[in-house]
């Protein structure tokens, strides 16, 4: 006799599961023969940026350096959670690719499986350019450039040229905005055409910095010669790009949850709450604590790329010598050899720690146990 339970059995026990106080009320999980089938869309913060052996999903070298999948993640962190399903049970799709944009969320949605529940999805950043802010107004890594830009608020600096250039395009409805609920749209056409129950959960970004005027202000994560302050007014701004992105997110939900028919099967997720007091600079933290590897700590939830030893001193040219000898490829952000180190590419995204707080606001919503 089979020892797999009959698909109706298996639908009442997870809306018992999954019931609240209201009443018992229907899971969005749909169970195909015992097996939830799910799937994870979107970029780097979908992926995280494996930069060790040990953290690598991929066992293909070449799917690694391609989308730098990370057992970090949030989508893995789920894949392995009971309180979502017991791990057995679910069949996990990971089309989410590192340094993705809108323009490729259909093709990600088509390698969704037949039956696919529900998907997650977190795009957006790469539409703006944040890595040229990233490297224009906190890392500035060119080990030649000796002649430094005005800092921020500074209107003649590369800094400021890099925030507003972001700005613009953010701000840009018809080139980001409105294009929000039409990839949205695609992305449901595709998850109905293999389950019309599918469901689509969409993130934020965290907030990055914590703004109060601190100790951080006259410190900075300058790598070379060039180093920019880390000022509350630099931290404000990279939060204000941050808080409007989350805004254009959630306005671009609920267009599609007012005017399209599928509405009720899109959902918004918060999760830059969950990274509060473990942002860059908090006011209980230290300088060292901004450069902390590892995965698991406790206080700074995002990444720096690898401290150079003289931080925060300035360098003897000796030094940034040695340095360049080590890790040739030290650019900070977008550009360069596909197959740099995952090391100089993870600046700015969640630790482990940092994705499990996704998670659990991923599952919080699915089950209903948060609004």
């Amino acid at each position: 006799m089979s020892r797999t339970l009959p698909f109706f059995i298996v639908s009442i026990l997870v809306q018992l599961v999954f019931a609240t106080p209201l009443g018992i009320v229907p899971s969005p999980l749909t169970i195909t023969n015992s097996m939830l089938h799910w799937a994870s869309l979107g970029d780097s913060w979908a992926t995280g940026v494996t930069w060790k052996k040990e953290l690598d999903y991929d066992e293909d070298h070449d799917e690694v350096i391609k989308c730098r999948r990370s057992k970090e993640s949030y989508a893995y962190q789920m894949s392995q959670n009971d309180l979502l399903f017991p791990k057995q049970g679910q069949v996990f799709k990971w089309p989410a690719c590192s340094g993705s944009a809108f323009g490729v969320m259909a093709a990600q949605a088509e390698q969704m499986d037949e039956g696919t529940s529900f998907a997650t999805l977190t795009i957006g950043g790469n539409q703006l350019g944040w890595d040229n802010m990233v490297q224009s107004c906190i890392y500035v890594p060119d080990p030649l450039r000796v002649i430094c830009s005005p800092e921020y608020p500074d209107s003649a600096g590369d800094c400021y040229k890099a925030i507003e250039l972001t700005k613009s395009k953010l701000n840009n409805d018809k080139e980001f905005l409105k294009t929000i609920p039409v990839m949205i749209g695609a992305i449901m056409d595709r998850g109905k055409a293999k389950n019309r129950d599918f469901q689509l959960y969409v993130t934020n970004y965290a907030h990055p910095f914590n703004v109060d005027p601190n100790w951080c202000d006259e410190q900075s994560f300058g790598m070379f010669w060039c180093r920019p302050r880390l000022t509350s007014k630099l931290r404000r701004a990279f939060n204000d790009i941050a808080e409007t992105l989350k805004q254009k997110i959630e306005e671009g939900v609920q267009y599609f949850q007012d005017n399209d028919y599928n509405g009720r099967s899109l959902h918004y997720v918060e999760i830059s709450q969950g990274f509060d007091t473990h942002r860059f600079c908090e006011t209980n933290h230290t300088f060292e604590d901004q450069w902390d590897d590892n995965p698991n700590s406790e206080n700074v939830w995002l990444y720096n790329p690898p401290k150079p030893f003289w931080v925060p001193q300035m360098p003897m040219q000796r030094d940034v010598d040695t340095w360049l000898s080590e890790h040739p490829e030290n650019d900070v952000g977008v550009g360069g050899p596909p197959d740099r180190p995952g090391s100089v590419m993870r600046p700015f995204h969640p630790k482990t720690k940092g994705f499990k707080s996704m998670a659990d606001n991923i599952i919080g919503k699915l089950t209903g146990r948060s609004k």
